[in-house]
C-alpha cells in the first residue's frame, strides 16, 4: 500500500466519523436584518445551536464615534432579539479605516460592555470597507444561554 493510498484512506475514515457531526443546512438557522443583505448574498446573523454569530455590522452617522454608537446598538438589538445581551458576547472583530481615532474611543466601547466583562478582541486596519463611507465594522461571536440555564 503506497503513502498517498494510506493517507488518503486515513483522511476518508476521519472525514466519515468527523463529517457526520456537521450541521446540515436546515440545522443553522441565517436571519436577515436589512433589506440589502439580501441583494448581497448575505446574512448578518448566522446561528448553529447556542452560537450566534453577527458580522457585516456597520453603522450611521458622520464619524467614527457615531458609527460605533450605531454599530452597538444594532448589535444590542440584535441580542435582545434572541433573549440575551452583551454578557453572551465572546469574540469581537472591528474593522476600522483609522486605528488610531478607533483607539480614542475605548470609554465609548467600555460602555457598551456596561458589565466589563469584555470579550476577546482584535481590531484591524482596513484600506476600506464595502461603502466608502463606512469607518467601521463590527463582528462578533455570541454563545447564547442553553436552555434551563440561568
Amino acid at each position: 500500500m503506497s503513502k498517498w493510498f494510506a493517507f488518503s484512506w486515513l483522511c476518508a475514515v476521519l472525514c466519515v466519523g468527523g463529517c457526520q457531526n456537521l450541521p446540515t443546512s436546515q440545522e443553522i438557522e441565517r436571519k436577515h436584518y436589512a433589506p440589502f443583505e439580501r441583494d448581497l448574498g448575505i446574512s448578518a446573523v448566522s446561528r448553529v445551536g447556542n452560537q450566534l454569530y453577527l458580522s457585516g455590522i456597520v453603522g450611521s452617522g458622520e464619524d467614527m464615534s457615531a458609527q460605533l454608537k450605531s454599530c452597538y446598538q444594532t448589535i444590542s438589538d440584535i441580542l435582545a432579539d434572541y433573549g440575551t445581551d452583551t454578557r453572551a458576547i465572546v469574540r469581537e472583530t472591528i474593522y476600522t479605516r483609522d486605528i488610531d481615532k478607533l483607539k480614542t474611543l475605548q470609554d465609548e466601547r467600555k460602555a457598551f460592555f456596561a458589565h466589563g466583562n469584555y470579550p476577546s478582541a482584535t481590531w484591524v486596519q482596513v484600506e476600506r470597507l464595502y461603502l466608502q463611507e463606512f469607518l467601521i465594522e463590527v463582528e462578533v461571536q455570541v454563545l447564547l444561554p442553553v436552555q434551563g440555564d440561568n
